[in-house]
C-alpha cells in the first residue's frame, strides 16, 4: 500500500451503537503509516437510557432510611433537551401513574393513600429557559442516587423529603458537547491518565438532537502498530470508559484516512 486510502465505517443498529468492526481485504504496509479520523456523522446521544431511567421514591416521608416501601417509576429512554425536560418527564410519569385517572400500576409499585407528585416552579427561568427552576415533592421522598435520572445533572446522593425544595440549574444539552475517546485496534498505544490504550482521537460529540456532524480541519495521524491487517475495530467511549449512548435508530458514519508518516524517535 503506497497511496493514501480513505476508509468509511458505518455502524450497525442491531449491534452496539458505539462499537463497530469493518472487514477489509488484507492490507500490507511496506512503510510507516498513520491513521486519522477526518469526520463523523452521528445521531442523538441519549442522556436517559436503560441504566438510569428508574426514578426511586418512598411514599412515607417520615422514614429515616430507605426500606422495602420504596417504589420505582421509569421514564422513557431518549435524548432530553434539558434538565427541565428530564424533570418534567418524571413529573408527568407520577401524574400518569398516581393522578386522578391513573393508568394501571406495575405489580412492584406501591399503592399510597395520597398520590405522590412533583411540583415544578419555573418562575426564575427567562423566555429561553435559562436560569434555575425549583422542584418540590408532595406525599413522598425522592431518592437521589447513582443510576437514576438525577445522576445526569445532580451528583449528590441524598433524600429530598416531602415538601422540601431543591433549586436546579437548567442545562440546555443542545448547547453542550460530550468529550469522547475514539479507540481503534490497529493504532499504537498511548497513555490516558497513565494507562496504555489504543486511542486514535478525542472527539467533541455534539449533544443536539437528530443528526450531527463534526469534521477535523487538522486531523492528527496516529502510527499504525501492525504491518498487516484485515479488520478495523472502532469504539467510542466517554471519560468513564462507558460506551457512548447513541440513539440506535441512527447509524454513525466515521471517515478514516491512512497515509505514510515520518516516524522518528528521539531518545535523547
Amino acid at each position: 500500500m503506497t497511496q493514501p486510502r480513505n476508509l468509511v465505517i458505518v455502524g450497525e443498529n442491531d449491534q452496539s451503537p458505539a462499537k463497530y468492526a469493518t472487514q477489509l481485504d488484507p492490507i500490507k504496509l511496506s512503510q510507516n503509516m498513520g491513521m486519522a479520523i477526518k469526520s463523523i456523522f452521528h445521531g442523538s446521544i441519549n442522556n436517559i437510557y436503560a441504566d438510569n431511567k428508574e426514578v426511586p421514591f418512598v411514599v412515607d416521608a417520615t422514614l429515616a432510611t430507605i426500606s422495602d416501601r420504596e417504589g420505582v417509576l421509569e421514564i422513557e429512554e431518549g435524548s432530553y433537551t434539558s434538565t427541565l425536560a428530564i424533570v418534567k418527564a418524571m413529573a408527568l410519569e407520577f401524574k400518569m401513574t398516581f393522578g386522578i385517572n391513573p393508568r394501571r400500576r406495575k405489580p412492584r409499585l406501591i399503592k399510597p393513600i395520597d398520590p405522590p407528585s412533583i411540583e415544578i416552579d419555573e418562575s426564575e427561568l427567562d423566555i429561553n429557559e435559562n436560569g434555575h427552576f425549583t422542584i418540590k415533592p408532595h406525599h413522598m421522598t425522592l431518592i437521589f442516587r447513582d443510576k437514576t435520572p438525577w445522576s445526569v445533572f445532580e451528583k449528590q446522593l441524598f433524600l429530598l423529603r416531602n415538601r422540601e425544595e431543591l433549586r436546579i440549574k437548567n442545562i440546555n444539552y443542545s448547547k453542550t458537547i460530550q468529550p469522547t475517546f475514539l479507540y481503534s485496534n490497529i493504532v499504537e498505544n498511548s497513555y490516558i491518565n497513565g494507562k496504555l490504550s489504543r486511542n486514535l482521537s478525542t472527539i467533541p460529540l455534539i449533544m443536539n438532537s437528530g443528526w450531527n456532524f463534526h469534521e477535523f480541519s487538522n486531523p492528527t495521524y496516529v502510527p499504525i502498530d501492525v504491518k498487516e491487517f484485515s479488520k478495523i475495530i472502532i469504539e467510542l467511549r466517554d471519560m468513564d470508559g462507558q460506551y457512548i449512548k447513541f440513539d440506535p435508530t441512527f447509524k454513525t458514519i466515521i471517515n478514516l484516512h491512512i497515509k505514510p508518516i515520518n516516524r522518528e524517535v528521539d531518545m535523547s
